[in-house]
Formats: C-alpha cells, structure tokens, sequence
C-alpha cells in the first residue's frame, strides 16, 4: 500500500473503516490534545507503531501537534517520513474547535 495515498484518503484496504477515520477516533480518545506539550491545535496523528499499518488499531497511534511530530522524526531520523509529513494538512485551531463541539454534541446525543 502506498503510504502518501493511504494517508492522504485516497486508497484504503478493502473492508477497513479508512484511515480519515481511525484518525478522528484517535483525537476523540486523545481528547484533541497534542500528548507530549498538551497543545490542542495544529494536530497531527503519529504512528507508533506500523505492525498493522493500514489497519491501525488505536494503541497503534498518538496524537500530536505538529512541532511535537516533526521532533519525534527528527529524532529518529526519519527523512522520508518527516518529508511526508509536511504534505499532510495538520488540523488547526478552528477546525479543532468545531470538532470539538461536534464531538460534544455526539456525546449529548449518545448518553
């Protein structure tokens, strides 16, 4: 699978809910916080992990913000990824704060 269409939404395994959405779930979970500094926009997802790349499950990922991200590869020295990274669309404080209160609403609406 290739990892820029996969990310990006373009291209997912048959049968899997797609990474758009393992993603919104891990910053649900994540409470739309960066997990190192607590940074609640400019977030990404990171992969800790790539066992089941392209069927993630949740302990798979982490939310970050991208400072957070971009140090984590920059410390592992990851090149490729790091330069992937750049091409995808950190989510920022406006689009936070209407996630935010459209998961609240969910939440409402749940319990």
């Amino acid at each position: 699978m290739n990892y820029e269409a996969y990310i990006t939404g373009r291209e997912n395994l048959e049968g899997y809910r797609g990474w758009p959405i393992i993603r919104e779930c891990r910053f649900r979970y994540d409470n739309y916080t960066c997990q190192k500094c607590g940074r609640k926009y400019e977030l990404q997802v990171h992969h800790l992990t790539y066992k089941r790349f392209g069927r993630e499950e949740l302990e798979d990922l982490q939310t970050l913000c991208t400072r957070c991200h971009n140090d984590i590869h920059a410390e592992e020295g990851d090149k490729a990824t790091e330069k992937m990274m750049l091409k995808i669309r950190p989510i920022n404080k406006e689009e936070w704060e209407q996630r935010k209160a459209a998961s609240v609403a969910y939440e409402r609406l749940v319990n």
